[in-house]
Formats: structure tokens, sequence, C-alpha cells
């Protein structure tokens, strides 16, 4: 069995199927932006800093993961909370909070869902931290994971509660919302895992010797190597592969669900990554044993 801590990948979003319909406590902008991966478009509450989603499935599924990218949660008491319901016991709003006193299938409790990240863009002059920065760097990834003994339960809505009581910016908005069961390997990637970032700049150096720069957009990267797959992972990673090609997204965390020290956080932030293989790489059959591969990947 692979590691609780093991890389988690979620390749296939519940929130995409033309069934999954969204409702939340209060909004200024369409929930249909959480569909799509355009980062200028999002979802805003209206005001406040707790808001909460329901995901109507519209039949029963089993969920791993919740992940929001691209947000403008800025504090580190920023949390999610997950609750699974299924009829007749279906989920409502009091105010911004999910009802209390609904029959639920699971309800994780708050969890510090790790999207603050101390090297973020700040706010540009009078504009909070938020859109008007996600291609350039800005935004932050929010995640919560469902308990292991809950994720075989079969639920057919999913309650999403999010607080960020440090946010100054006086509302919860979100760009991309990831739902969905996640593989893990038996075997983590091999050190040598790169990190980075993509910046599309150019320069142009002038005839009197000064480096003038046309500023482009900023994204993340992430690559790495999956050195020891088993024969079943091999064929799960071929799925993968085959299901997702360079056109669909899908979100990696190499180190996921970290817990206790702000450096944890920090690494579980620089390692997850919501985009696309920048090419589909073979798979080597290295030994009699195990199998490896390549992972490149670039953020919407």
């Amino acid at each position: 069995m692979p590691s609780p801590n093991n890389l988690r990948i979620i390749h296939t979003n519940l929130i995409d199927l033309s069934s999954t319909a969204i409702t939340a406590s209060s909004g200024s902008t369409s929930l249909g932006n959480l569909k799509l991966d355009t980062k200028s478009k999002t979802w805003r509450s209206t005001t406040g800093t707790q808001a909460s989603l329901i995901v109507d499935f519209g039949s029963q599924k089993t969920v791993g993961g919740v992940v929001l990218s691209f947000t403008n949660l800025a504090s580190s008491t920023a949390t999610i909370t997950l609750v699974g319901y299924n009829s007749p016991n279906v989920p409502s709003f009091t105010g911004t909070s999910l009802t209390t006193g609904v029959s639920a299938a699971f309800n994780t409790g708050a969890i510090a869902c790790c999207p603050w990240n101390s090297l973020a863009l700040p706010a540009w002059g009078t504009n909070p931290a938020g859109s008007s920065n996600y291609s350039y760097g800005g935004g932050v990834y929010a995640r919560a994971w469902v308990p292991l003994a809950n994720q075989s339960t079969l639920i057919r809505y999913l309650g999403i509660q999010i607080s960020d009581p440090g946010n100054t910016a006086g509302y919860i908005e979100i760009s991309r919302l990831i739902v969905g069961n996640y593989w893990s390997p038996v075997y983590n990637p091999g050190f040598g895992i790169e990190s980075g970032i993509l910046d599309l700049s150019q320069h142009t150096r002038t005839e009197s010797g000064d480096l003038i720069t046309k500023r482009g957009p900023r994204s993340r990267k992430l690559n790495f190597d999956m050195q020891w797959l088993n024969p079943a992972d091999r064929k799960e990673i071929t799925r993968i592969f085959l299901g997702n090609g360079m056109s669909k997204p899908l979100y990696v965390s190499v180190f996921p669900d970290s817990s206790g020290t702000d450096e944890d956080f920090q690494r579980e932030d620089s390692h997850q990554l919501y985009g696309k293989f920048n090419q589909i790489a073979g798979v080597l059959y290295d030994n009699p044993f195990t199998y490896s591969t390549r992972m490149e990947l670039e953020e919407v």
C-alpha cells in the first residue's frame, strides 16, 4: 500500500461532469467560472471572510480530496471543512455556513488548508491580491483531503465551508474548483524534483546600452522522475498519460497533507500544481521488477 503522504494526483475532476451542479451561500460572480481553466475568471463571495459551497454530483460518488486553485486566501488561519451527504439529507446554508443538524455521511471538521505562501505577490497598489495578478505568479492553492476511512463512502452532495478570518480583502475568491479521487504510487519520486517559475518576459538591449524588459506572464513548472513503478502503478500512470494527454489538466502534489511547521507547508505549496503535461514521456522497463518514467508539467 502507498504511504498516506505519498505523491497524489487528481486526474479526473468531478466538477467537470455535466451532471454536477454547484450552489453557494453568496456570490457576486458566476459559479460557472469554477468549471473553467481561465485564471482571470473567478467566483467571488459577496462579503465576509467565510463562504460555503454545495456540490450536487447528480448521483453517488466517492471523493478523496478538494483543491481550490488560484485563490485569494491569504492567512495561516484559513481552513476548509468538508461534509458529505446523501438523500434525503439535502444540505443547505445558514448565512455563510453549512446548516448544522442535517445528517452527514462524514464531516472532516476544519482543516488547515495550506493556502498561504510568504513569497506570494502582495497587493498591487489599491488592488488586493487576487485575479488581477493570477497570471503573474499570484494566487495560492488550498486543499483538504478526505480521511482515508471516508474515501470509499458514497455521497450525493459535498458541502465545502471555507474560512479565512485573516483575509483583508473582505471576500473569498476562487478561480478553479477541483474535486475527485486521487492516485498515489507505492514509491515516491526520487530526489532531483524541480519546481520553478516560467517567465515569458523578454529583454531588449537598446542602442544606449539599457536593458528594457517587456513583461510577460508567469506560471509554475514541476518536473520529476518516477523511478520505481511496480506493474500496477505502471498501468495506472499509462492510463493517466492516455486519458489526460497534453490537453487535459490534472492536479499534482508531491508532498500532500503536510502538517506541523511552516517549512513543511512551504514545501508542500512549492511542489503542488494544477497544470498540463509539457510532453508525454515513455515508460522504461528498467529491470524485471520496476518501471520508470518522467513527468514534466506546466501550470495552466
